[in-house]
């Protein structure tokens, strides 16, 4: 009888240590993966941090604002009143200069729109390929650093009232321009009702990380903000200190 109580006692003391070491060995599994999900989260960290996002964001200040639809029911007033908004900042003391754009970089609500570039062969509607589609200020590209590679910027003379140009970025020439020069080329965006509208290309701006910072930047337009005018728009302003 004592000999089966004292096997039944060595018999409990095995189990609890086979337990033991169990959950010792789980424990320190689970601990070194979650040291290596730590570690590559703080790579995947400080390779974002590395990464060029195409502008240059020291210094600058952004604000977003949203004309009241009752009160600016008039593209016109719209135009009016950014132009103002724009001019007043520019002249603080301590801004370098002011833009506009719409969307606002990295700010999770890009807009895109389907279009054909010419010399394409032509393809049935709901096939043409798309691009993000932005709308900015003069002095944007100025204000954000973002370089100008070929032609010429968006500027003041560029109204509702003038013909319609557009300017491109590098991934855009490179895709739907390639071998030629994309200033001059025409754009034609699609528009709702079956129409389209045909834009002249007056620049190339360098790629810039506007969706994500994880991937290069795809195909992208930019409008005149007064020849496609609306009551939203992010500004940008660059300050000396």
């Amino acid at each position: 009888e004592s000999l089966q109580q004292g096997a039944k006692g060595s018999t409990g003391g095995l189990h609890t240590n086979r337990l033991r070491a169990f959950l010792v060995v789980s424990q320190v599994s689970l601990s070194l993966l979650f040291l290596a999900g730590a570690g590559l989260l703080i790579k995947s960290f400080f390779n974002l941090r590395a990464t060029n996002p195409g502008f240059d964001p020291v210094r600058v200040m952004t604000m977003s604002i949203n004309l009241p639809r009752i009160r600016y029911p008039e593209v016109d007033q719209q135009i009016r009143t950014y132009d103002a908004i724009l001019d007043k900042l520019a002249a603080i003391p301590g801004v370098e200069s002011a833009g506009g754009v719409n969307p606002i970089p990295l700010g999770d609500n890009q807009a895109s729109l389907s279009f054909m570039p010419s010399g394409a062969a032509p393809l049935p509607r709901g096939n043409h390929p798309g691009a993000s589609y932005l709308l900015v200020k003069p002095d944007y590209f100025k204000t954000m650093k973002i370089p100008v590679l070929q032609g010429r910027a968006i500027s003041r003379t560029d109204t509702k009232d003038s013909p319609l140009v557009i300017m491109i970025n590098e991934a855009f020439a490179q895709k739907h321009f390639p071998g030629k020069n994309p200033v001059g080329q025409q754009v034609m965006i699609d528009r709702p009702e079956n129409k389209f509208l045909s834009y002249e290309v007056v620049g190339v701006v360098a790629n810039t990380r506007h969706d994500s910072l994880a991937q290069p930047q795809g195909p992208e337009m930019y409008v005149p903000f007064a020849q496609d005018a609306g009551r939203s728009l992010d500004v940008v302003l660059r300050v000396s200190s």
